[in-house]
Parts: C-alpha cells; sequence; structure tokens
C-alpha cells in the first residue's frame, strides 16, 4: 500500500480487504527491515499469511523519506485509519516488536484518546522506554559507567525529541494488552519488558481489559527474535482470547 505522497510502502494480502468474511487483521509496527522480512517474526513464523498487513514505516525498507518518532506515529495512524476503512466488521490488532513496541504504544495510545482503540495490542520484546534501553543496550556497555555517559549519550536523544515512552503510554491504553519477552533477550533485556508490565497491569485505563505478561525462559534459547519458535505460541494468543480466530 502508499499513501498520498508515496511515502509509506507495505505488503498485504489483497484478499483480507472487501470480503465478507471474518479474519484477524494484524498489523505489524515494523521498522528495520528489508522489502522481504519482517521485524515481527513471531507474526510471520505463527500466523498465516493472509491475516497481517505488514507496515514499511518512514524511512525503513521500500518506504521513502527519514525516520522520526513523529514522522513513524503519524504514518502508523495513516495505515490504521486505511485499514479500519476497507476492513469492515473484521478485528484488527496491532503487533509490535523492539523498536516497533515503541511506535505501537504511540499508535495505540492516540486511538484510546479518540475512542477508536484496537481490538488488542501485543508487544514482543518490548522496552520501557527508549533512554531505558539505550542505556541497557550490549552497545553501551562499556561506556555506561563513564562519567558523563547520561549527558553524552542519552541526553542528546532525549533533546532530538526521540522517547518511545511505553511506560507512558500504557497508562493511557484501553484495549488488551499482551506482552511476550524471552528471559535470555540479549538486545532489549528481559527486566525492561517485566517492568513495563508492571506499570501496565495496575494502570487505570486497562483496568476493564486483560494484561498479560508471557515470560520464555532462557533454556529455550528464544533471545530477541525467535520467540516465533515456540510451539505454545498459538495457544498463548487463543487462551489470552486475543484473537477471535484460530491462529494459523
Amino acid at each position: 500500500m502508499d499513501n498520498d505522497d508515496s511515502r509509506i510502502r507495505g505488503r498485504l494480502c489483497p484478499s483480507l480487504i472487501g470480503r465478507g468474511n471474518l479474519y484477524d487483521i494484524i498489523v505489524a509496527m515494523a521498522t528495520i527491515m528489508t522489502s522481504t522480512s519482517i521485524l515481527c517474526p513471531s507474526l510471520i513464523g505463527r500466523v498465516s499469511t493472509q491475516r497481517y498487513i505488514c507496515v514499511f514505516l518512514l524511512g525503513w525498507g521500500d518506504s521513502v523519506g527519514s525516520p522520526s518518532e513523529t514522522g513513524m506515529t503519524y504514518d502508523a495512524l495513516h495505515v490504521f485509519d486505511w485499514i479500519k476503512a476497507r476492513s469492515g466488521d473484521n478485528p484488527v490488532y496491532i503487533w509490535g516488536h523492539s523498536l516497533g513496541t515503541g511506535v505501537a504504544t504511540n499508535l495505540v495510545r492516540r486511538l484510546c484518546e479518540r475512542e477508536t482503540p484496537p481490538d488488542s495490542l501485543i508487544l514482543e520484546s518490548p522496552f520501557t522506554n527508549i533512554r531505558e534501553e539505550a542505556k541497557s543496550h550490549p552497545f553501551s556497555v562499556i561506556y555506561r559507567y563513564f562519567p558523563g555517559f547520561d549527558w553524552f549519550f542519552l541526553d542528546p536523544i532525549t533533546a532530538s525529541g526521540i522517547k518511545f515512552a511505553n511506560d507512558d503510554n500504557v497508562k493511557y491504553i484501553s484495549c488488551p494488552l499482551l506482552i511476550l519477552h524471552a528471559e535470555d533477550d540479549p538486545v532489549i533485556p528481559f527486566h525492561l519488558g517485566r517492568k513495563l508490565y508492571t506499570i501496565a497491569a495496575p494502570a487505570r485505563s486497562l483496568r476493564d481489559f486483560k494484561v498479560q505478561f508471557v515470560p520464555f525462559n532462557k533454556d529455550l534459547g528464544y533471545r530477541h527474535k525467535f520467540i516465533y519458535r515456540s510451539p505454545e505460541l498459538k495457544q498463548i494468543l487463543r487462551l489470552s482470547v486475543f484473537l477471535t480466530r484460530t491462529v494459523i
């Protein structure tokens, strides 16, 4: 799909749109990708290709322009509206992975604020906010204890307007929330995903919705992007009642 000025490109199965049958439509908020790969591997591994729409956000994959948090959030809103205008009674779910969880919570917060929430939000390998993630990222391990680390590395990120504040966004989300995280994740530490859950679980906006955290034992070796290998994933989605139809 393209938007009006051809900035956003994506991959979808046309049979999703305009049919009478009810499908689960999952929108993958994807960032680091190529034309043929998606940063939401659990989606590719466990959900039928007839049931997902993958979006190449501004500046990533086939999309042109320079990526920014504001731009990616705008793109995500545009794509959601495009899908809803064509999806009829089909339920629509948002699935974010890694950095894409920041785009996903930005999107869903704004959808909830305008009272058009998705049917569920799924966050795979999420962080709390970009500042905490940058401090915990393996690239920073040799620098994080140096004097002035925050000032030299982290403050410029915040000053540039990049926040991806998942920990703040979940306080304003009003739809079912599922968090998936592997204990041996070397990119986004497991404790950040659990911390995000502890913030979300008591949030007033989520009190009428199911909030679930599913950890994956480190012995399974799923790390940052192999949760799709879990034979329990389909059952997790079914039992969590996050999808209304059978996951293929």
